[in-house]
Protein backbone atom coordinates (compact mmCIF):
# COMPACT_ATOMS: atom_id res chain seq x y z
CA UNK A 1 0.00 0.00 0.00
CA UNK A 2 1.41 3.44 -0.92
CA UNK A 3 2.37 5.88 1.78
CA UNK A 4 -0.59 8.16 2.62
CA UNK A 5 -0.31 11.76 1.47
CA UNK A 6 -0.43 14.80 3.70
CA UNK A 7 -2.42 17.54 1.96
CA UNK A 8 -0.45 20.35 3.55
CA UNK A 9 2.64 19.15 1.68
CA UNK A 10 0.86 19.97 -1.59
CA UNK A 11 -0.75 23.23 -0.52
CA UNK A 12 2.24 25.55 -0.81
CA UNK A 13 2.90 24.86 -4.49
CA UNK A 14 -0.15 26.67 -5.87
CA UNK A 15 -2.41 25.21 -8.55
CA UNK A 16 -2.96 25.41 -12.31
CA UNK A 17 -5.86 24.21 -14.45
CA UNK A 18 -5.21 21.56 -17.10
CA UNK A 19 -8.00 20.61 -19.56
CA UNK A 20 -9.51 17.16 -19.03
CA UNK A 21 -7.83 14.36 -20.96
CA UNK A 22 -10.73 12.10 -21.99
CA UNK A 23 -10.36 8.39 -21.34
CA UNK A 24 -7.01 8.72 -19.60
CA UNK A 25 -6.65 6.05 -16.90
CA UNK A 26 -7.10 7.39 -13.38
CA UNK A 27 -5.65 6.16 -10.10
CA UNK A 28 -6.32 6.85 -6.46
CA UNK A 29 -4.24 7.39 -3.36
CA UNK A 30 -5.49 7.54 0.20
CA UNK A 31 -4.42 10.40 2.43
CA UNK A 32 -4.34 10.99 6.13
CA UNK A 33 -4.04 14.60 7.18
CA UNK A 34 -3.70 15.70 10.82
CA UNK A 35 -6.40 18.37 10.47
CA UNK A 36 -8.83 17.06 7.88
CA UNK A 37 -8.58 13.33 8.51
CA UNK A 38 -8.63 10.71 5.81
CA UNK A 39 -9.75 10.83 2.22
CA UNK A 40 -8.96 9.99 -1.38
CA UNK A 41 -7.10 11.80 -4.16
CA UNK A 42 -7.84 10.73 -7.76
CA UNK A 43 -5.24 11.55 -10.43
CA UNK A 44 -3.80 10.49 -13.79
CA UNK A 45 -0.36 9.15 -14.76
CA UNK A 46 0.97 12.73 -15.06
CA UNK A 47 -0.21 13.41 -11.47
CA UNK A 48 -2.94 15.81 -12.56
CA UNK A 49 -5.64 15.77 -9.88
CA UNK A 50 -9.20 15.01 -11.03
CA UNK A 51 -10.97 14.61 -7.68
CA UNK A 52 -10.49 14.79 -3.93
CA UNK A 53 -12.87 13.92 -1.14
CA UNK A 54 -12.82 13.53 2.62
CA UNK A 55 -13.99 10.59 4.70
CA UNK A 56 -13.87 6.82 4.60
CA UNK A 57 -11.88 5.86 1.51
CA UNK A 58 -14.37 3.36 0.08
CA UNK A 59 -17.29 5.77 0.60
CA UNK A 60 -15.39 8.60 -1.10
CA UNK A 61 -14.43 6.38 -4.05
CA UNK A 62 -18.06 5.29 -4.42
CA UNK A 63 -19.21 8.92 -4.34
CA UNK A 64 -16.64 10.28 -6.82
CA UNK A 65 -16.20 7.42 -9.33
CA UNK A 66 -19.50 7.91 -11.23
CA UNK A 67 -18.59 11.54 -11.96
CA UNK A 68 -15.21 10.86 -13.54
CA UNK A 69 -14.57 10.95 -17.29
CA UNK A 70 -12.26 7.94 -17.23
CA UNK A 71 -12.02 4.53 -15.58
CA UNK A 72 -10.34 4.01 -12.22
CA UNK A 73 -7.42 1.61 -12.65
CA UNK A 74 -6.28 1.08 -9.06
CA UNK A 75 -4.30 2.43 -6.17
CA UNK A 76 -0.98 4.13 -6.88
CA UNK A 77 1.40 6.51 -5.11
CA UNK A 78 0.84 10.15 -5.99
CA UNK A 79 4.01 12.03 -6.83
CA UNK A 80 3.81 15.58 -5.51
CA UNK A 81 5.16 18.30 -7.81
CA UNK A 82 8.72 19.46 -7.26
CA UNK A 83 9.12 22.17 -4.64
CA UNK A 84 7.79 25.44 -6.05
CA UNK A 85 6.03 23.77 -8.99
CA UNK A 86 2.24 24.09 -9.13
CA UNK A 87 -0.20 21.24 -8.68
CA UNK A 88 -2.15 20.51 -11.86
CA UNK A 89 -5.96 20.20 -11.54
CA UNK A 90 -8.40 18.98 -14.18
CA UNK A 91 -12.19 19.06 -14.03
CA UNK A 92 -15.20 18.89 -16.30
CA UNK A 93 -18.68 20.20 -15.63
CA UNK A 94 -21.38 22.36 -17.12
CA UNK A 95 -20.45 25.85 -18.27
CA UNK A 96 -21.79 27.31 -15.01
CA UNK A 97 -19.99 24.73 -12.86
CA UNK A 98 -16.69 25.38 -14.58
CA UNK A 99 -17.18 29.14 -14.20
CA UNK A 100 -17.83 28.64 -10.47
CA UNK A 101 -14.82 26.36 -10.00
CA UNK A 102 -12.54 28.75 -11.89
CA UNK A 103 -13.98 31.58 -9.77
CA UNK A 104 -13.09 29.65 -6.63
CA UNK A 105 -9.58 29.03 -7.93
CA UNK A 106 -9.19 32.77 -8.50
CA UNK A 107 -10.33 33.41 -4.93
CA UNK A 108 -7.95 30.74 -3.59
CA UNK A 109 -5.07 33.20 -3.59
CA UNK A 110 -6.97 35.58 -1.32
CA UNK A 111 -7.82 32.86 1.19
CA UNK A 112 -10.79 34.82 2.54
CA UNK A 113 -14.38 33.83 3.15
CA UNK A 114 -16.98 34.79 0.57
CA UNK A 115 -20.72 34.34 0.20
CA UNK A 116 -22.55 32.53 -2.58
CA UNK A 117 -23.74 36.00 -3.70
CA UNK A 118 -20.14 37.25 -3.84
CA UNK A 119 -19.14 34.28 -5.97
CA UNK A 120 -22.13 34.73 -8.30
CA UNK A 121 -21.11 38.38 -8.72
CA UNK A 122 -17.45 37.42 -9.32
CA UNK A 123 -18.35 35.15 -12.23
CA UNK A 124 -20.78 37.63 -13.80
CA UNK A 125 -23.98 35.77 -12.87
CA UNK A 126 -25.38 37.84 -9.99
CA UNK A 127 -28.91 36.42 -10.32
CA UNK A 128 -27.80 32.79 -10.32
CA UNK A 129 -27.00 32.49 -6.61
CA UNK A 130 -28.87 29.20 -6.11
CA UNK A 131 -27.29 27.64 -9.20
CA UNK A 132 -23.88 28.85 -8.02
CA UNK A 133 -24.49 27.24 -4.63
CA UNK A 134 -25.36 23.94 -6.33
CA UNK A 135 -22.18 24.12 -8.43
CA UNK A 136 -20.13 24.78 -5.29
CA UNK A 137 -21.61 21.61 -3.81
CA UNK A 138 -20.60 19.59 -6.88
CA UNK A 139 -16.97 20.72 -6.74
CA UNK A 140 -14.96 17.60 -7.63
CA UNK A 141 -11.66 18.73 -6.11
CA UNK A 142 -12.34 19.83 -2.56
CA UNK A 143 -9.57 21.64 -0.71
CA UNK A 144 -7.67 22.74 -3.84
CA UNK A 145 -10.78 24.33 -5.35
CA UNK A 146 -11.67 26.00 -2.04
CA UNK A 147 -15.43 25.54 -1.78
CA UNK A 148 -14.97 25.45 2.00
CA UNK A 149 -14.43 29.24 1.88
CA UNK A 150 -18.02 29.86 0.75
CA UNK A 151 -20.55 30.72 3.46
CA UNK A 152 -24.14 31.90 3.61
CA UNK A 153 -24.98 35.60 3.45
CA UNK A 154 -26.07 35.49 7.11
CA UNK A 155 -22.59 34.28 8.13
CA UNK A 156 -23.64 30.66 8.68
CA UNK A 157 -21.40 27.93 7.34
CA UNK A 158 -24.01 26.50 5.02
CA UNK A 159 -23.38 22.94 3.89
CA UNK A 160 -20.35 21.01 2.79
CA UNK A 161 -20.33 17.89 0.63
CA UNK A 162 -17.87 16.15 2.96
CA UNK A 163 -19.55 17.25 6.19
CA UNK A 164 -19.34 20.29 8.42
CA UNK A 165 -16.57 18.82 10.63
CA UNK A 166 -14.32 18.73 7.54
CA UNK A 167 -15.33 22.29 6.59
CA UNK A 168 -14.62 23.51 10.13
CA UNK A 169 -11.20 21.80 10.11
CA UNK A 170 -10.30 23.43 6.80
CA UNK A 171 -11.42 26.87 7.98
CA UNK A 172 -9.53 26.45 11.24
CA UNK A 173 -6.40 25.43 9.32
CA UNK A 174 -6.75 28.62 7.23
CA UNK A 175 -7.29 30.69 10.41
CA UNK A 176 -10.80 31.64 9.25
CA UNK A 177 -12.98 30.10 11.94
Amino acid sequence: MPTPLCLRQLQANGVIYTPVQEETPLYWSFFEDPNTGQGVLIFDAQNTVYALGFGNAQDVLSDLAPHLCSPLMGEKSFQAPAKGAPLSLSFRGTSLEEDVWHGLLARRQKGALLTYSDLAQDIGRPKAVRAVASAVGRNPISYFIPCHLVIRKDGGLGGYRWGLPSKNALLKEANLS
